[in-house]
């Protein structure tokens, strides 16, 4: 396998599972994008067809999909501590404040906080596998 290649469902994975570790660090735009991105994908690299077309009807993979191929049509906001603190303040850096909880919408009012959901898809994608003997 060369440095860029991802050649295998389980190697997926493993990057989902990186890029997680990076999205519960710095909680920023590029590390949602980045993290559903690449758990979606992981249905693609599946060997079995019958398999990827099991994955894709579950409603976890489907908003797992949703934010990250349809991110320009969802908002990514956090629960703020002040109310008079402009909304636009807490997109600027993406950085992280203590006790402030990042949420993805989605445009039906579908509200999940962004790294319980992350971690949720994770685990879904885990158990998927083990069912499976992947």
């Amino acid at each position: 396998m060369g440095f860029f290649e991802f050649g295998t469902a389980t190697a997926m994975l493993e990057k989902a599972r990186r890029e997680l570790a990076r999205l519960e660090a710095d909680v920023s735009i590029d590390h949602v994008f980045n993290f559903f991105v690449t758990a979606f994908h992981i249905a693609g690299y599946l060997d079995d067809t019958r398999l990827r077309k099991q994955v894709r009807k579950q409603s976890w993979f489907q908003l797992c999909g949703d934010a990250g191929n349809k991110a320009k049509h969802m908002e990514l906001t956090r629960d703020r501590p002040d109310p008079a603190t402009p909304k636009d303040h807490f997109f600027a850096d993406g950085f992280s404040l203590p006790g402030v909880q990042w949420r993805i919408q989605w445009q039906d009012g579908t509200s999940r906080e962004v790294i319980s959901f992350a971690r949720e898809v994770i685990a879904k994608w885990e158990e998927f596998f083990a069912l499976h003997g992947i």
